[in-house]
């Protein structure tokens, strides 16, 4: 009985690794879109500053059209990978406390036993 106590327990223990380096590498790659997110947001905040900074008559240039398009779709842009950054978290969230509240579980069922 010890034994199968023991396996159960150690395949546990695997289990919960397993499901914990998994969590940690998916807050790993968040960290990295984050990072990224913050280069994008400073790369238009540059280029939307240099607008801001021309000339009326430089404004109405066909130049300037472009400039405004381009900002348009890196604006488009940042607001799709920032709500696809936050989908990300929410789901390392909810993987984090499923799995908590496996352990947990399992741990009182034990307590229970005991």
């Amino acid at each position: 009985e010890k034994s199968l106590q023991s396996s159960s327990v150690s395949e546990r223990q695997r289990n919960v690794e397993h499901k914990v380096a998994a969590i940690k590498n998916s807050v790993q790659m968040t960290e990295q879109d984050t990072k990224y997110l913050e280069d994008l947001q400073d790369e238009f905040d540059y280029r939307y500053k240099t607008i801001q900074t021309m000339d009326q008559s430089d404004k109405n240039s066909a130049m300037m059209n472009q400039e405004v398009l381009t900002l348009q779709e890196m604006l488009n842009s940042l607001d799709f990978k920032r709500k696809e950054a936050l989908s990300k978290m929410t789901q390392i969230i909810h993987e984090t406390d499923l799995l908590m509240n496996n352990m947990l579980i399992e741990e009182l069922q034990d307590w229970k036993r005991r």
